[in-house]
């Protein structure tokens, strides 16, 4: 991957997720990073919760190595905005049991101490038939300094 090239992802149709709290990619959204490199971007997108299940979500990246990730999530259901600051890189879980459309803003920035994958994944909080759907047109947005 190119130093100073702004990297675009974007889910091309809804990706649905039933039952199951298990993390997992969200279709495209890794990128191959290396060792030293510094990566900023962000994760905007647009979910639908069905009723219980709740959401959890986590940037992973390879190894250690310095993280900063900034978080706000949007329940449009009962009005409330959701604010997380993460300094480890840790799983972000929130109940949201409020069936309905909600979004999430994520920002991070991040040194890679490891050569591997950067990625973004997605689940359900708790398992539930009732599915948690991502939109299409939800986006990541890459740049690796």
């Amino acid at each position: 991957m190119a130093i100073g090239i702004r990297n675009f992802f974007r889910l091309a149709a809804d990706q649905v997720i039933t039952s199951n709290a298990v993390l997992a990619n969200l279709t495209g959204f890794v990128i191959p990073v290396a060792v030293g490199q510094i990566v900023s971007g962000r994760v905007r997108g647009v979910f639908d919760v069905g009723a219980t299940g709740g959401v959890q979500m986590q940037l992973v990246r390879p190894g250690a190595g310095d993280v900063n990730v900034n978080l706000i999530l949007a329940n449009t259901v009962t009005p409330a905005t959701i604010f997380g600051v993460n300094l480890t890189g840790a799983l972000f879980t929130n109940a949201l049991a409020v069936a309905g459309t909600h979004f999430f803003d994520l920002e991070f920035s991040a040194v890679i101490a490891t050569a591997g994958n950067l990625s973004f994944q997605m689940a359900q909080a708790t398992s539930d038939v009732l599915s948690l759907t991502v939109q299409q047109g939800t986006f990541m947005d890459v740049v690796i300094l």
